[in-house]
């Protein structure tokens, strides 16, 4: 006895009816920025300061943290959001709008 196994059909090609998705999607990912163009080692992490007392320079940097820990959380939680739209997403022009 043989057992067929179905496998998912690849998306199908954009149609064009769509072109103004596409155009945008294009446009999109000709302007988004790499993470490997970013100027990494030559700008502090954290805006530094020459001036203060080693308790306001510590707040500051304790802030700072804060503010980079919710932005990450916030991020994260963006990421998750956009990765359940992309899966529901049933149309090739839908996927190709919410990855850009």
């Amino acid at each position: 006895m043989e057992t067929a196994f179905e496998t998912p059909a690849a998306a199908p090609p954009p149609s064009t009816e769509h072109e103004g998705v596409l155009r945008y999607y294009e446009l999109a990912k000709r302007a988004e920025w790499q993470v490997r163009d970013l100027p990494w080692g030559e700008i502090p992490p954290i805006p530094e300061t020459k001036t203060g007392s080693p308790e306001k320079k510590a707040r500051r940097v304790d802030l700072w943290r804060s503010v980079i820990t919710q932005q990450y959380q916030a991020d994260v939680f963006a990421v998750e959001m956009a990765a359940q739209l992309l899966d529901g997403a049933r149309h090739f022009e839908a996927k190709l709008y919410y990855t850009t």
